[in-house]
């Protein structure tokens, strides 16, 4: 009888043995709980360099699995570059940055965008750092210890507008769609 192994413990979906023990789950969120959170977001026809569309709060403690962002509408020829990454959350949802850039710059978000991985497919974060705490992510993206433990702090996952290119004739509709385990 052979064991297969998923995505989280080798390079081949299926494979008979893991690549790695860093892959793995830590112990330390055997009683967690798998989270499934979507967001819409109508991208306005004002859009600017240096906006800030924010998505969904998550506690830096929170473990990242999934997390996909589609254009839902495709009726503008405007292109987007956008950095997709954290913010504090604030008291009104408007705290300074964490890593701006964390899950990497999407470009021409707008007029292609298909559902895609941002965790997976793009940005800093590498397989061998999957399954590891939103703080240590950010440690890896900023490339400096900024966070020892955990700072037990709410961000926001949110990308920030870089550049845009021609004038949108429509509204655009974003959905954020991302599956995380949380140990509440």
């Amino acid at each position: 009888m052979a064991n297969f192994f998923s995505d989280h413990f080798t390079n081949t979906v299926g494979g008979t043995s893991p690549d790695s023990p860093r892959i793995k789950v830590k112990s330390g969120i055997l009683r967690s709980k798998i989270y499934y959170s979507r967001s819409v977001v109508t991208i306005p026809t004002t859009v600017l360099a240096g906006d800030v569309v924010r998505f969904t709060t998550l506690k830096s403690s929170d473990r990242i699995q999934e997390l996909m962002f589609t254009k839902a509408v495709t009726t503008t020829a405007t292109e987007l570059d956008v950095a997709v990454g954290f913010y504090e959350s604030g008291q009104n949802n408007d705290g300074p940055v964490v890593d701006v850039d964390l899950f990497g710059v999407a470009t021409d978000f707008l007029p292609q965008k298909t559902r895609s991985d941002l965790f997976r497919n793009g940005g800093q974060v590498v397989k061998e750092d999957w399954g590891k705490a939103l703080y240590e992510l950010v440690d890896i993206g900023l490339a400096s210890a900024l966070y020892d433990n955990d700072p037990l702090a709410n961000w926001d996952l949110a990308f920030t507008v870089i550049t845009v290119t021609g004038i949108p004739a429509a509204a655009s509709e974003v959905v954020c769609e991302i599956r995380y385990t949380s140990n509440n």
